[in-house]
């Protein structure tokens, strides 16, 4: 059974009362209420099956550099898709860049689930895409959607402004003429927690960012039949009788032929809409099935650096993956070989490593070394950022 992503309000008052209108937040206090939809498990573990690629992942910025992204390879000639460097992907993450991941549903089958329960029910077609921000950080300036928006806050919390004015109603026909952000409009600021939901309707200006907690939202898209429609399904209707087809030669046509051709046009017309139905079909994509999906070692990979704000002596970690990562040794430094990359330090930091990649969970105040605290907590940091260890609980 679905959970009423808008309760306390019934379908009825939604779509009367707010849809296309006016903003909607539905405070809950629930952190739990979104799971069975998604959480971040959910997320952490698709990440981790390499099954995602660009633009199904993209990063963004307030102010992002201009440029080809360091976190992407150019694609072959022969290849339809970017390859993610993905200890770079994570990099840009843990220094403030917004990870976006688009029509996630076609990828997990309990959000595809209630993808097409929830759009059945409510007639229209819906996709989801979700956006993690660390703390303190923004992804998009101010900008309006053309497609109205639900908001599911799934973790953390995040402050949205939101301008309040009638929304013009743009869409993918119609997107040029929008309101100006003149002087100082005016604004509400509200606080996202986890369980929180939040509409927007289209042609409405808004932003968001993160303050000291990170944020994973879901942003469910609506996708809708226009009531313009109705005319495109007429002038298809048009096309099948021969009258329409007739070429219309303006210097020889006299008054009284276009005079026919029109009064022909209205009584089309109006026959056709004495039969138009009141409800248009929507087709519903299929569930997808995701079977036997391989987890790889960067299971809770995200999930870790998305605490990294919080990382303190009393936090726990332990390795990533079940064998500790290979160490060479030189004449002055130890290597690191961690995945894709090498990892360089002093070999006077030999004993502090190896107390960190220890099989077994361990608190940070309680790793061995002479190692001042700031040290610790930069390096055990930096192997976070590269997949070598994870926070738990």
């Amino acid at each position: 059974n679905l959970i009423s992503v808008i309760s306390p309000l019934s379908n009825e008052d939604f779509f009367s009362q707010y849809f296309e209108k006016k903003f909607l937040h539905i405070a809950r206090n629930s952190p739990d209420y979104f799971d069975h939809i998604l959480n971040l498990k959910d997320i952490d573990e698709l990440l981790a099956t390499n099954r995602l690629h660009y633009p199904q992942i993209n990063l963004t910025k307030k102010e992002s550099p201009k440029g080809f992204p360091t976190w992407l390879v150019s694609p072959a000639k022969t290849q339809q898709t970017h390859l993610i460097l993905k200890n770079e992907l994570y990099q840009q993450v843990a220094d403030g860049y917004t990870l976006i991941l688009n029509s996630l549903q076609y990828h997990l089958p309990k959000l595809n689930q209630f993808v097409l329960k929830q759009g059945e029910e409510w007639g229209v077609t819906l996709s989801t895409n979700v956006y993690i921000t660390p703390n303190e950080s923004q992804g998009f300036q101010w900008h309006y959607d053309s497609h109205d928006v639900l908001i599911f806050q799934i973790k953390g919390s995040k402050t949205w402004e939101i301008i309040e004015e009638e929304s013009f109603l743009p869409d993918q026909n119609y997107k040029a003429v929008s309101p100006k952000m003149k002087g100082e409009p005016k604004t509400t600021s509200i606080l996202l927690q986890e369980g929180d939901t939040l509409y927007i309707p289209r042609g409405i200006y808004h932003c968001a960012n993160t303050k000291w907690d990170y944020s994973i939202h879901a942003t469910v898209s609506f996708y809708t039949h226009k009531a313009y429609e109705v005319f495109e399904e007429l002038l298809k209707e048009a096309y099948s009788q021969k009258e329409f087809r007739r070429s219309i030669i303006p210097s020889y046509s006299t008054k009284e032929e276009n005079e026919k051709i029109l009064e022909i046009a209205k009584q089309f017309a109006i026959k056709y809409f004495e039969k138009v139905e009141k409800e248009s079909s929507i087709e519903f994509r299929p569930i997808l099935k995701n079977n036997n999906i391989k987890i790889h070692d960067d299971y809770n990979r995200l999930s870790s650096i998305l605490e990294l704000s919080s990382l303190n002596l009393n936090t726990r970690i332990q390795l990533s993956t079940k064998e500790i990562p290979r160490i060479t040794l030189g004449k002055q430094f130890l290597t690191i070989h961690a995945r894709s990359k090498d990892l360089k330090y002093p070999l006077f930091m030999k004993g502090l490593i190896n107390s960190i990649l220890n099989k077994e969970p361990i608190i940070i105040k309680d790793i061995s070394g002479d190692a001042p605290e700031k040290q610790k907590l930069n390096l055990i940091r930096k192997f976070i950022i590269e997949g070598l260890i994870i926070i738990v609980k």
